[in-house]
């Protein structure tokens, strides 16, 4: 996947979560450290090398 896709796609994601949690009433104190570490990840996936070569 391209990476300007994958950041694409993880803020659309993340909107439309926050979003759907403000509409049901989930406060961001509850969700608030799981989105950051799903940010975490996302980042990771970017940052980190991942293809490797073979011997």
């Amino acid at each position: 996947m391209n990476v300007i896709t994958f950041i694409g796609l993880s803020i659309i994601f993340f909107y439309s979560l926050t979003q759907i949690l403000n509409f049901f009433g989930v406060s961001q104190e509850i969700y608030g450290i799981y989105l950051l570490f799903y940010i975490f990840m996302a980042t990771s996936v970017i940052v980190l090398p991942n293809n490797y070569p073979t011997v």
